[in-house]
């Protein structure tokens, strides 16, 4: 109706159930777009159990807000192209792939997408209350990303620096995606 804000935001830890189902019941979303991840291959090394609680637990949580709440009309779950165990072939992947992975943001992205489809099945199938939908987004680039081993942040730090960069797989091939591509998908 009127007064009601198209888009309402909170910064809040998706891994904290309650506060998600309190901010879902305040403001009854109609469409849920769930993003939020812990996105680092090399910090999944180094913080194996917080990436699976974020990516796993978190998406969890997410989707039983989203189960909660009357309002809700679709899910879209963005994970990631890392999701498919990892083959070493040159082609790209397709969508009835397999997940997997050998690192533990990898195999946290592939849980999140079985998690989804199972969630999927299990509640929204006969008369399902709304639409849930994942989509795999590799290499997003976009404002505000300033972590460790992202190509752009680092080229820009170096050049502040008056450093020289340093490429760390000079002969890898990453396609690019600014972070509007696959929201506009």
């Amino acid at each position: 109706g009127l007064g009601k804000s198209l888009a309402d935001s909170k910064i809040a830890d998706i891994c904290d159930a309650q506060t998600l189902e309190s901010f879902f019941a305040q403001h009854n979303p109609e469409i849920v777009f769930h993003l939020a991840a812990q996105p680092l291959v090399r910090l999944s090394y180094s913080l194996p159990v917080q990436t699976y609680q974020t990516n796993v637990m978190g998406t969890l949580n997410v989707l039983e807000a989203a189960r909660k709440t009357p309002s809700v009309h679709a899910v879209v779950n963005v994970t990631t192209d890392k999701c498919y165990e990892n083959k070493e072939k040159e082609a790209g992947y397709t969508e009835d792939e397999p997940f997997g992975g050998h690192d533990m943001y990898s195999s946290s992205k592939g849980c999140s997408e079985i998690l989804s489809a199972s969630y999927r099945r299990s509640f929204l199938m006969d008369g399902r209350p709304y639409a849930l939908a994942t989509a795999r987004a590799g290499n997003v680039i976009g404002g505000g990303d300033w972590s460790a081993d992202r190509l752009v942040p680092d080229c820009i730090r170096a050049f502040q620096n008056n450093k020289t960069v340093e490429i760390r797989n000079p002969y890898a091939t990453r396609p690019w995606q600014h972070v509007l591509e696959p929201l506009a998908g």
